[in-house]
């Protein structure tokens, strides 16, 4: 899955083949939005900044998938806590598609 950031990057990625594009760092809700208008057909993932706070907006602009590190698991967390954040998580999604 590589990585772009810019319209002619995302672009480019998909003409050579990517069926998934990782949008990075996660330029926020409104520039994905943006982006899917004229590049509706090409499947993006954001990663890098997306938070429990933010995940819904970003399935309402049009993202296929998020990538979560530190939001959803810390060190030090117990299983149980990460266990409740990814659920947390999954409530959010689930609202949002």
């Amino acid at each position: 899955m590589p990585g772009a950031y810019t319209a002619t990057e995302i672009k480019r990625a998909y003409q050579l083949g990517a069926t998934l594009v990782k949008v990075f760092p996660a330029p926020g809700p409104d520039y994905i939005k943006a982006i899917r208008g004229p590049l509706d057909h090409i499947p993006l993932m954001v990663t890098g900044g997306v938070a429990l706070d933010n995940v819904a907006d970003y399935f309402k602009a049009g993202v296929t998938a998020v990538g979560l590190s530190g939001n959803l698991v810390k060190p030090g967390l117990s299983a149980d806590e990460i266990t409740e954040r990814a659920k947390a998580f999954i409530a959010a999604i689930k609202g949002a598609i």
